[in-house]
């Protein structure tokens, strides 16, 4: 069985309107300099008992805007991990973010975007207007 570290990842700066994969919009709004803040830290596999089962919340400015789980991703990371590896080569300390659930919709620069996942701990950034 293969094991990956796990962490938590701030969307702060962007959201995508499209859930496609193949979609431009989708996959170019994460490909920003300033996208994907990542920590507070790792942990490793053995450290989640079951990583399909982890609460995720999220606030924007103290307001609760997400709360779900794992178990609700449209798509596993085992298949998210077969998708990717169709065209890309990923190595030890490749990073996959794999989305949220419903409800955190946009945010302006200003706002303050919580994040938690059960057993990662939390992460708090304040959104800048890049350039």
């Amino acid at each position: 069985m293969r094991r990956w570290p796990v962490t938590s990842d701030s969307a702060t700066p962007a959201r995508a309107t499209s859930p496609s994969w193949t979609t431009t919009a989708w996959t170019g709004a994460r490909a920003s300099d300033t996208y994907g803040i990542t920590g507070p830290w790792f942990v490793t596999a053995d450290e989640i008992p079951d990583p399909h089962r982890l609460r995720i919340r999220s606030w924007v400015n103290g307001e609760l805007r997400q709360d779900g789980s794992t178990a609700e991703m449209v798509h596993s990371v085992p298949e998210q991990l077969a998708w990717l590896t169709e065209a890309l080569t990923l190595a030890p300390g490749d990073i996959l973010s794999t989305g949220t659930p419903l409800g955190h919709g946009v945010v302006q620069p200003g706002d303050v975007v919580r994040g938690e996942i059960e057993g990662l701990g939390v992460i708090e950034n304040k959104v800048v207007l890049d350039g």
